[in-house]
C-alpha cells in the first residue's frame, strides 16, 4: 500500500515531499499557517500531477541516521510509541546497536522514519521533485524555497521555526566509523541524492 505522506496544497498547485528528520514538522508548520488546511497523498499519486511546484529537503544519511537515533530510539516516548517504530528497536539502544539494526530492515517494513529518503521521493531510481535542497543548509534552502513559492504562487512564507530539535553530543558518534559504514551501505541512493541536492 502506498504511503500517504506528502504534503499537497491544491489551491496553490505546491508539493512537499516530507521525510522526517529533515524539517519536516517546521516545514508542516508554515505552510499550515500559510495555506490552511493540508493534504497528504502517496508519490505515486503526486506522479500525475502536472504544473505542479515539487519540493523536497533531503539530509546526509549519517547525520539524518543520528537524529532519527536520538529523537526517536534514545528519547522514545511512552510504551505504546514503541510499538509504531517495531519490535526490532528499543528504548535507549545504543546508537552503535541501532545502526546494525536498521541496517538490515528492508524500507517497506519500517516505519516512516527509518526508511530511505530515496524510498520516500524518488520511483525507479529517478527523483521526483523538481527541487531537492540540503537540510545542512537550511537557511539558505528556506530562501531558495520561500522564492521559489513566491515567484509561483505570489505567496510569501514566514521565516522556519525550530522544531524537534535534539541536542545532544554528535562528535563521538561521528567518529564511530563502523556506524558509518552500516548507514552509508544502508543507504547509498540516499548518500547520492544528498550529493546532487542544491
Amino acid at each position: 500500500m502506498p504511503q500517504i505522506n506528502n504534503l499537497v496544497i491544491i489551491q496553490e498547485r505546491i508539493v512537499f515531499f516530507c521525510i522526517p528528520k529533515c524539517a519536516n514538522a517546521s516545514i508542516k508548520e508554515v505552510f499550515h499557517k500559510t495555506f490552511g488546511q493540508l493534504r497528504y497523498w502517496s508519490k505515486e499519486r503526486i506522479l500525475d500531477l502536472d504544473g505542479y511546484l515539487t519540493i523536497a529537503i533531503v539530509r546526509d544519511p549519517f547525520e539524518r541516521a543520528i537524529s532519527t537515533w536520538a529523537h526517536k530510539i534514545l528519547e522514545l516516548g511512552p510504551e505504546e510509541d514503541r510499538f509504531r517504530y517495531g519490535e526490532w528497536f528499543t528504548l535507549g539502544m545504543t546508537f552503535h546497536e541501532y545502526c546494525e539494526t536498521v541496517a538490515v530492515l528492508p524500507d517497506p517494513d519500517i516505519d516512516v522514519h527509518f526508511q530511505s529518503q530515496a524510498h520516500l521521493i524518488a520511483l525507479d531510481g529517478h527523483t521526483i521533485p523538481d527541487y531537492v535542497y540540503r537540510f545542512e543548509s537550511l537557511p539558505d534552502s528556506w530562501s531558495n524555497i520561500q522564492d521559489l513559492v513566491l515567484r509561483h504562487c505570489y505567496a510569501p512564507l514566514p521565516s522556519l521555526p525550530h522544531t524537534n530539535a535534539i541536542h545532544i553530543d554528535r562528535w563521538p558518534l561521528r567518529a564511530d566509523i563502523r556506524c558509518r559504514e552500516l548507514i552509508d551501505a544502508r543507504y547509498p541512493a540516499d548518500r547520492a541524492i544528498w550529493e546532487a541536492a542544491s
